[in-house]
């Protein structure tokens, strides 16, 4: 699992900032079925126009950085690619929410240790969750994410992110933020990569010992059960 202190690697090294062309071989650009699908979007001209909130809104941003926890080398490169190509377009956009999608691109781009790494499905999921919240500013997780996410310059990817400030969260809507944070867990828990990652912050232990404390009541216990069984 690699390591999450600042700074990431070095802009000739890192994913995020190669230049989208030579990111992997031609050769492989233009044999890859799952290449030419997954760099669509992107692969026109430089002047064209890429609709950056649609491929937000839309989830496509998630269902790449979701690629980047795959096992084959080759659909992370894909993902990887995508990512450099769109955070390009996104610099030239124009609307609300572009600072923050920004910012998160470089939280996850300053903690990335070495060319082509393996993401944990969880961390995966946890961007593409904060993506589609920075979309809601109506909804009280709005707040948190931000919060997190200003408060952080790169994700680290030891551990599950902002998982003690939501759980044990003293604010007002604390249900709300530890139903987020169950809610995450559950879904985010798909192989061994998952299981060490909670099992690095003790999180099963944590929530185990919440469920049969005097302060979770029944609606907690219900929440707990059903997202972590």
């Amino acid at each position: 699992m690699p390591g999450g202190s600042a700074g990431g690697c070095s802009l000739a090294q890192d994913p995020l900032h190669s230049s989208p062309l030579n990111f992997f071989p031609l050769k492989s650009r233009e044999q890859s079925p799952r290449l030419r699908c997954v760099r669509f979007p992107f692969g026109q001209t430089a002047e064209c126009v890429v609709a950056c909130h649609k491929f937000v809104e839309v989830n496509a941003l998630g269902l790449t950085v979701a690629a980047l926890s795959s096992y084959d080398s080759n659909m992370r490169a894909a993902a990887y690619f995508v990512l450099a190509s769109f955070r390009g377009h996104l610099e030239g956009a124009r609307f609300r929410e572009r600072s923050q999608l920004l910012y998160l691109l470089d939280a996850v781009q300053n903690g990335i240790r070495q060319p082509n790494l393996r993401f944990t499905f969880s961390l995966t999921l946890y961007v593409a969750r904060v993506a589609q919240q920075i979309l809601k500013p109506e909804e009280h997780m709005y707040i948190k994410v931000n919060r997190f996410l200003l408060s952080h310059q790169y994700l680290d990817l030891r551990k599950v992110p902002g998982f003690f400030q939501l759980f044990y969260s003293f604010d007002f809507e604390y249900k709300t933020e530890r139903e987020w944070i169950l809610r995450f867990l559950g879904e985010g828990l798909r192989d061994k990569h998952c299981y060490e990652l909670y099992d690095y912050q003790r999180i099963f232990q944590v929530v185990l010992s919440f469920f049969n404390s005097p302060l979770c009541d029944e609606g907690s216990q219900t929440v707990a059960a059903e997202r972590l069984r």
